[in-house]
């Protein structure tokens, strides 16, 4: 598995089923929608005409659905824009469940239950990969941070931002609860912090935030 190639959302190349977090699957949402629409769009067309017309539209519109099969995404209905990712829960396998229109995957079902049967993702339903926040000449504004919060807020913090900053690294890997409370150290900080720092504060606010969602 290692040596297969992945694509910008992180799921891997056609033919291989590749199972999605909730996060995964976010992160591709913003494009699907992009191509349902244009789908939408098409098959609106395609009644209005016909002939070589009508092939030529339905043809681009088999294009832009062979696009959304690479995402590792499953298109259930083209009708109701319906779109499921296949993921792990408890051991056994699962779908979100993500609908056009909808902000964000946020719900899940069983393989047999179906849209019917979708439930809310709750915290800790999936566990997700590790954060990483590329931040380059920014480690030394997260040092500051950890320097100005409470030990019980940055115990667990502290030690990877200083090993990381001995070693010089220009990122930072995190479990979603360290990202949370960075986001908590961050809120603090910006109340006390040099103005010459606020800028880069609500930046590492915005990127520790985005890797989050």
């Amino acid at each position: 598995m290692s040596n297969v190639k992945k694509n910008e959302y992180g799921t891997l190349e056609r033919g291989i089923l590749e199972l999605f977090t909730p996060r995964k699957a976010n992160r591709a949402v913003g494009r699907i929608e992009e191509l349902l629409t244009k789908v939408v769009q098409f098959s609106s067309k395609a009644a209005e005409v016909e002939g070589a017309e009508r092939a030529k539209i339905i043809d681009a519109s088999k294009h832009v659905l062979e696009e959304i099969e690479t995402i590792g995404c499953q298109v259930k209905s083209l009708e109701h824009g319906l779109i499921d990712f296949p993921a792990m829960k408890d051991g056994k396998q699962v779908l979100l469940c993500w609908k056009l229109g909808e902000r964000k995957v946020a719900y899940w079902h069983t393989m047999e239950s179906g849209f019917t049967g979708r439930k809310p993702i709750q915290e800790g339903d999936f566990e997700e990969e590790p954060i990483t926040l590329q931040l380059g000449k920014d480690m030394e504004l997260l040092e500051k941070v950890v320097e100005h919060s409470s030990k019980e807020d940055s115990a667990n913090l502290a030690s990877k931002v200083l090993s990381a900053s001995q070693l010089d690294l220009p990122e930072i890997i995190l479990t979603d609860e360290e990202a949370r409370v960075l986001l908590r150290m961050i809120s603090k900080y910006l109340d006390v912090c040099d103005e010459s720092d606020v800028q880069r504060l609500h930046k590492l606010r915005s990127m520790t935030l985005e890797a989050i969602v």
